[in-house]
């Protein structure tokens, strides 16, 4: 209190003292907790910069640009997918996929958003095509907007994305191959 019975606080209400402000009480700790926050501003500059690299290497910039996310009504969504999109960039359990109606969204998890940004494709947009992957079937879809970047998903994906479209989109399946040409059975 001041010496006219007041309080140096604006309505009487006093502030609580800061727990950091209160940590910085010495030189050396002051100095620690600025090389700390630098570290971590550089590593979050580090971050937002690959991402941006990358986001433009891989071509989901471009799709993004192309195709912008809109606002998704009802319809089933996957968490922790993965695609391979160009120069084999991979968001392995990165990614968000949304179907509706409309068509389908990709999205980055949280994490990994700086430099994603989610994207929406219209179904009658989309084509599909089974491929191999390793030893694993996969889709390779491209979309009519961009049609140089193929974004790969798994044969599993693939199907749901089929039956959330509701009949409006298919995708292309290898023929099936004979296993006496093969000599043995398929492995997918």
């Amino acid at each position: 209190m001041l010496e006219n019975g007041k309080t140096p606080y604006p309505m009487g209400i006093r502030l609580p003292q800061s727990e950091v402000l209160a940590a910085m009480s010495t030189p050396e700790e002051m100095q620690l907790t600025v090389a700390l926050l630098f570290v971590v501003l550089v590593w979050a500059a580090a971050w937002i910069s690959f991402s941006v690299i990358f986001s433009r290497i891989s071509g989901w910039s471009a799709v993004a640009r192309s195709y912008p996310a809109r606002e998704a009504s009802e319809g089933p969504r996957w968490y922790f997918q993965s695609a391979v999109l160009r120069h084999f960039f991979s968001s392995r359990n990165a990614l968000i996929v949304r179907a509706d109606p409309q068509g389908v969204t990709f999205a980055a998890l949280l994490f990994f958003r700086a430099g994603f940004p989610a994207f929406s494709v219209p179904w009658n947009e989309i084509s599909g095509r089974q491929t191999r992957w390793g030893f694993r079937k996969a889709v390779e879809l491209r979309f009519r907007q961009t049609p140089s970047i193929p974004v790969t998903i798994g044969s599993r994906l693939a199907q749901r994305l089929e039956e959330a479209s509701l009949g409006q989109w298919r995708y292309e399946r290898l023929a099936k191959e004979n296993p006496e040409s093969q000599g043995g059975s398929d492995l997918g």
